[in-house]
């Protein structure tokens, strides 16, 4: 399954010397320059898309017989159809539930497509969300929502609810469907892909600031520097000052409103944190990063190998292009109070150690003050952040 079409029905209008509720015929001309006669847009798009699925959502006093568009020659020869349209063609009137499932198993029958029929209440909210996850389908490519015949609140709840299903559901695109109705006219209509956009912007920015992960900005640019620069980060490399101008450049220029926006975060949260002259700075600056995002393993294991380096580059010039020496590294880790003088600085380098030993071991901790922070987020971002000014006043002395 590949395609489908969420759409609504409502109870249209009595066109003057009528009396039945109905749409108003229109011609719906697509972007492509396809025109479809009718006075229902779910049957035109019904014929346009060619959906695996549709999915119409209306109250009981929905005007149901009107699905008949989809294949008149068909549908209005049944019986079904005549009761339907008997229990709606005026809008006091209420469709039964027996009526519109048999209705909906003619239509599937009939039209060669899987047609779902969800009765929900004027005031719906919840019901709308829940119909679209029952009836949605996981890992299909396109989802299309038409909210041309939508009654008040309708499309605005539906809307809102698709961005959440796309992760719960695996779809890869969301689209929009709207079309001006002009009666016994041309009617445009118009495939709004902008939601789809600001999807890939929501999870972009959703991604980088829950967990750090900046990757899927390449999406929003069309590129692969995002990607490729994380990969970098997240295995420790050198990224160069070309490369962060590079990225500079890219968020300067945006070109879209999409791209405007993410060149604040990307600016604000991710570029700081890839600064850095020297190995441990670029550690001590993600360190704090990831702690802010409760990445507290990998915080603590990049603030106390910044530490660490930081000791090697200053107490033992010789060794700084031999920073991972086991044998070194041990003995600053076991005598790592030695080399601070003042008794916070001691405090802090220990504190650090045994969280970061407590949290990448599994250990249990021993003292009161790893104990307490290993309870409180808030306390964890704060020797990160301690940890930071260690590296700082390392390279100052």
């Amino acid at each position: 399954m590949k395609r489908v079409l969420i759409s609504f029905i409502g109870t249209g209008r009595k066109a003057e010397g009528e009396i039945s509720q109905e749409y108003e015929e229109a011609i719906y001309q697509f972007p492509d320059g396809s025109r479809y006669k009718s006075s229902l847009i779910t049957s035109t798009l019904y014929e346009y898309l060619k959906p695996d699925k549709i999915i119409i959502l209306g109250t009981p006093n929905s005007i149901w017989a009107e699905l008949s568009r989809m294949n008149p020659e068909l549908l209005k020869k049944s019986k079904i159809y005549e009761e339907i349209w008997e229990e709606t063609w005026d809008d006091s009137r209420e469709v039964t539930e027996p009526s519109l499932s048999r209705w909906e198993k003619l239509l599937n029958n009939k039209l060669g497509v899987q047609i779902a029929l969800n009765l929900i209440s004027k005031e719906a909210e919840d019901e709308i969300v829940e119909v679209i996850f029952k009836e949605l389908p996981e890992n299909i490519d396109e989802v299309y929502l038409d909210i041309t015949h939508a009654f008040r609140h309708f499309p605005l709840t539906a809307a809102f609810a698709l961005p959440v299903l796309k992760y719960v559901k695996n779809f890869k695109r969301l689209t929009l469907i709207y079309a001006k109705l002009k009666a016994r006219e041309i009617s445009p209509v118009y495939f709004l892909t902008t939601p789809n956009k600001l999807l890939e912007l929501l999870e972009a920015v959703s991604n980088t600031k829950h967990s750090g992960n900046f990757s899927k900005f390449s999406a929003i640019y069309n590129t692969d520097l995002f990607s490729k620069v994380y990969l970098q980060a997240e295995t420790n490399r050198p990224i160069s000052r070309k490369t962060i101008s590079n990225l500079n450049s890219l968020v300067d220029t945006g070109k879209n409103v999409c791209q405007s926006i993410a060149s604040v975060v990307i600016k604000r949260d991710v570029i700081p944190c890839l600064k850095g002259e020297y190995l441990e700075n670029r550690m001590a600056n993600r360190a704090v990063f990831f702690a802010e995002k409760y990445q507290f393993l990998k915080a603590y294991t990049l603030i106390y190998e910044a530490i660490i380096t930081a000791i090697i580059r200053k107490f033992y010039p010789n060794m700084s292009g031999n920073i991972d020496d086991i044998n070194l590294r041990l003995k600053i880790s076991k005598n790592l109070k030695d080399y601070f003088s003042s008794k916070d600085d001691k405090t802090i380098s220990l504190t650090v150690r045994d969280i970061r030993n407590s949290i990448v071991h599994g250990s249990k901790p021993k003292s009161g003050q790893v104990i307490s922070a290993l309870q409180n987020p808030e306390e964890l971002k704060y020797w990160v952040r301690k940890g930071k000014e260690l590296v700082d006043n390392l390279q100052k002395k």
